[in-house]
């Protein structure tokens, strides 16, 4: 069983500066359906318009260690990521996976 909840719209505090946060799935699983998601500048009272020094964001990433075909370091298992009937916005900036909304599967040597 896993941790969640409803709402109907989720701002993810997010101001100028470092100050930004991410929703992370390494393995399990993340559902949006029916609900907005936004970064949001606490002091401004709107979404973070700017991504320059960061901005929050979503990633979802599977890691499994399976033998001699992957390079994983760890074994966080497989992140599986719905977004049905959903805004998203205003996520992300220029970072490795933090681009706004990351799915990625890591660890494997060679393409299959």
């Amino acid at each position: 069983m896993g941790v969640g909840g409803n709402c109907a719209e989720l701002r993810i505090r997010s101001t100028s500066g470092s100050d930004f946060f991410e929703i992370r799935g390494h393995g399990g699983n993340l559902y949006f359906e029916d609900t907005i998601v936004t970064s949001w500048d606490v002091d401004g009272r709107k979404p973070q318009e700017t991504y320059k020094g960061g901005r929050s964001f979503i990633r979802c990433v599977s890691e499994v260690l399976t033998g001699e075909d992957t390079c994983a370091i760890n074994n966080m298992g497989e992140c599986r990521m719905d977004i049905i009937d959903s805004e998203m916005g205003y996520l992300g900036y220029d970072a490795s996976e933090a681009y706004g909304i990351t799915w990625k599967v890591r660890g494997f040597c060679s393409d299959l």
